[in-house]
């Protein structure tokens, strides 16, 4: 819950800014396959 509250502004403050969001989504797509192997190999979700 604590880290929703902390994580909430920081991710309206990058969303309002037309830069941050645009590199926050280039970072997503270039660790897009690091995210999916961290996904796959945690064997507490259900993915």
């Amino acid at each position: 819950m604590m880290s929703h509250q902390m994580m909430e502004p920081m991710l309206n403050a990058v969303m309002d800014n037309a830069d941050l969001r645009d590199q926050m989504i280039e970072l997503l797509l270039e660790h897009q396959d690091f995210m999916n192997s961290i996904r796959h190999n945690n064997p507490e979700t259900e993915h």
